[in-house]
């Protein structure tokens, strides 16, 4: 995966069943799982798929042997790599759609994280470790793709050879619009993914465990306000207590190490 700069926001929310979040408390830190084991990886295919030969140039000219040659290149850079995984976050810390996840029966929480130790540990693992907004707007999707593969004719009209730096950046352009794909089905969600390339893991899977574990609020599911008393229960079991909750919908558990 090709080193990348992004804007990361400060502080995004992770939803997780209980036994989620007492293991993410005990571990100090959020499972990264390879996208061959999520949703993720049929989005990745499909973003690999949209960056097809465009059906006309931008300067109306036929495509060359060259172009085609450098389309195929994107398309095995944007072809999302067998180790490469994955944690997710959203902006909405009241998703109706998340909230039935991982269980529609089991009560879910949302946990309110800083986002740079996350990303820290993350590249403490893997240097080119990236945090990317997904994209749903399907007609954005193609324009980007279209746009890059203009790029990359451009890099190589008239017989030139690809710099170092050209494919480099060409590559992380490829990589960041396949990582960031997602269906539009699913654009209220507001999701970011984490993305971390290695091949330490166990089972498929790496806790990023960062220096400290910044754990803001525990948003509790509207509905199953009930699991509050054992959401507190796990909480302390952890050596976390509770400095302050809400009254409205979601309900909002203000959180401090203990």
């Amino acid at each position: 995966m090709a080193a990348a700069v992004a804007s990361n926001p400060e502080r995004l929310f992770h939803y997780t069943d209980l036994v989620g979040l007492e293991a993410i408390l005990r571990s100090g830190g959020l499972i990264n799982r390879l996208v061959s084991d999520s949703e993720d990886e049929d989005e990745m295919r499909v973003a690999a798929s949209i960056l097809d030969e465009p059906k006309t140039m931008a300067n109306g000219r036929p495509a060359t042997r060259a172009d085609r040659a450098i389309w195929a290149r994107c398309r095995s850079w944007a072809t999302y790599e067998p180790e490469l995984g994955t944690t997710c976050f959203t902006e909405d810390e009241n998703s109706a759609s998340l909230w039935t996840f991982p269980s529609p029966d089991e009560p879910t929480v949302a946990l309110e994280l800083e986002m740079a130790p996350l990303v820290d540990a993350a590249r403490f693992i893997d240097p080119d470790a990236i945090l990317l907004r997904c994209n749903a707007d399907e007609t954005t999707q193609r324009q980007q793709a279209d746009e890059l593969l203009e790029r990359a004719s451009r890099l190589v009209d008239d017989g030139r050879q690809l710099t170092t730096q050209d494919e480099a950046s060409l590559r992380a352009e490829c990589e960041k619009l396949a990582g960031s794909f997602v269906y539009s089905r699913f654009g209220g969600e507001s999701e970011w993914r984490l993305l971390v390339l290695t091949d330490k893991r166990t089972d498929g899977r790496i806790v990023l465990i960062p220096a400290e574990l910044r754990l803001l609020r525990v948003l509790i599911e509207p509905g199953k306000e009930s699991c509050e008393d054992e959401v507190r229960a796990i909480l302390e079991r952890c050596g976390w207590q509770v400095t302050g909750d809400n009254v409205r919908e979601p309900r909002a558990l203000t959180v401090a190490k203990a």
